[in-house]
């Protein structure tokens, strides 16, 4: 089942645009929400790209060696052709967890973002400022206004990315 997709416009309707910020963040959400424009996925896999192999480059050269067990498992399913979204789980120990994820996925899923997960992260965090803005959007990180609960525009967008088979 999609999303209602008036139920998310409505909601990226809703945002204010007073300041550039605002007008910026409402922006992006939209393009979230879509992500089909000619220019999305160069961008989005730059940015994926960069900061997945540069978290790898940080891995190998602060620690000695990084190990994952059955980590093929989970790129197998990744690089197949699936009919379903993947969903993972990760025990939130820090904002580093989804960054130390991808660093120690293959080089060969770096500039993939299909095999990219989308992510929540928080709005007020993450989202200060124009280009911290963009580089998040593009980086596949969904803003969440913690405590606003399941009816945010969020859930909205995560539930499209579940709907198109994505992680």
């Amino acid at each position: 089942m999609i999303p209602d997709r008036s139920r998310a416009h409505e909601l990226i309707d809703q945002l204010p645009r007073q300041t550039w910020h605002e007008r910026s963040f409402a922006y992006w959400a939209e393009k979230q929400l879509v992500a089909n424009d000619s220019w999305w996925n160069p961008l989005s896999t730059a940015v994926v790209g960069t900061a997945t192999s540069t978290m790898s480059l940080f891995l190998r050269l602060g620690f000695r060696k990084v190990v994952v067990d059955d980590l093929h498992k989970l790129t197998d399913v990744l690089e197949s052709e699936r009919n379903r979204p993947i969903v993972t789980v990760a025990n939130h120990e820090s904002t580093a967890d989804d960054p130390i994820i991808w660093g120690v996925m293959p080089a060969r899923l770096w500039w993939k973002p299909d095999c990219t997960r989308w992510t929540l992260g928080a709005r007020e965090l993450l989202y200060k400022h124009p280009l911290l803005n963009a580089f998040f959007a593009l980086g596949q990180t969904i803003p969440t206004v913690r405590g606003d609960g399941i009816y945010q525009l969020a859930v909205e967008i995560g539930l499209r990315k579940l709907n198109e088979n994505k992680w």
